[in-house]
């Protein structure tokens, strides 16, 4: 009664005026308002004339509960205060300065800027995976439900998943704690590990396969297929190639040319590289692309340039 008789004094505005205010649709009778219980909706009709009368205090809390949305959403409040519950979350974020006047590039640099950003790809827009990876480095594979859709139980995310054709590229394993790296310092054990390739992976090879794609080459693992493929690089790096340090060093020298002719734009004089973007901002084969440009640039000053002056690899390497 006491609360009734406040929002009276308050001058409060009805429930059905307060469904207005939200674009609710108004309750024309009174069961409207309590589908699920009818003796509910007869004290209503025994106090008020209309429903267009009842008062917000007793209205909101006697409303029926939102039908769970299967497979969605089940937090399933009376529509009325779900509605006024979620517009006050979105009114706080809306005047939050993290998320408005100061969410810029200006302030968080664009590189900051794009990590904080929300990408539609990766857990349908959600962020929560971030904090929990961050909070919890190695305790979750790559791509664990359980931290990519953290409030949904993650059978119900896997069937969701497994219905939309998505299902393999998701892992179910739970979280666990990551184990505590032993550390070997003598050569006996050096040896040991290095020859015991059943046992003692390369610990590597899991990100570089996430990475890769699944493609598994080389460094990427243990297998005798990876150390075939180690064999014929030593092979062709040393025993096929006569100079093979001539070889490598021309390869860097062509393919630094290559990516300087693509990448680089001149501005009066001078022709730059922007290898900050070339850097952050492409997809992953163009990155290890810029990561060779970043690291071989200098060959420009230091082969490139001799060369126009008419001075080889070689001449430089033999000169004191």
């Amino acid at each position: 009664m006491l609360g009734i008789e406040q929002a009276r004094s308050w001058k409060c505005a009805t429930l059905n005026e307060f469904r207005l205010f939200f674009d609710l649709i108004k309750h024309e009778k009174f069961e409207d308002i309590t589908p699920h219980d009818s003796h509910l909706a007869l004290k209503l009709r025994q106090f008020y004339d209309h429903p267009d009368d009842v008062e917000l205090y007793p209205g909101l809390p006697m409303e029926g509960p939102k039908k769970p949305m299967v497979p969605g959403s089940g937090l399933c409040p009376p529509q009325t205060i779900g509605k006024a519950i979620l517009s006050d979350a979105v009114a706080l974020v809306r005047g939050d300065r993290f998320y408005t006047t100061d969410y810029s590039p200006a302030l968080l640099t664009n590189w900051g800027y794009a990590s904080v950003a929300s990408n539609i790809d990766v857990a349908q827009g959600g962020l929560m995976y971030r904090l929990l990876m961050r909070a919890f480095p190695g305790w979750f594979e790559y791509n664990s439900v359980y931290a990519l859709f953290p409030f949904t139980v993650p059978r119900t995310s896997m069937e969701i998943l497994e219905s939309r054709g998505v299902f393999s590229q998701y892992s179910l394993a739970p979280p666990k704690k990551p184990v505590a790296p032993i550390v070997f310092s003598t050569a006996k054990n050096a040896k040991l590990i290095l020859g015991d390739e059943q046992t003692f992976n390369v610990t590597w090879g899991a990100a570089i396969s996430r990475l890769s794609g699944g493609v598994d080459f080389m460094l990427s693992a243990d297998k005798p297929a990876n150390n075939e493929q180690h064999k014929q690089v030593y092979k062709a790096l040393y025993t096929d190639v006569g100079d093979w340090k001539e070889e490598v060093w021309d390869f860097y020298v062509r393919f630094t040319e290559k990516l300087l002719n693509e990448r680089s734009y001149r501005i009066d004089d001078f022709f730059q590289v922007d290898a900050v973007r070339e850097y952050s901002s492409r997809p992953l084969s163009l990155v290890l692309h810029s990561l060779v440009l970043i690291a071989v640039s200098s060959t420009w000053c230091t082969s490139i340039l001799p060369r126009s002056c008419g001075i080889s690899p070689s001449k430089r390497n033999k000169s004191p």
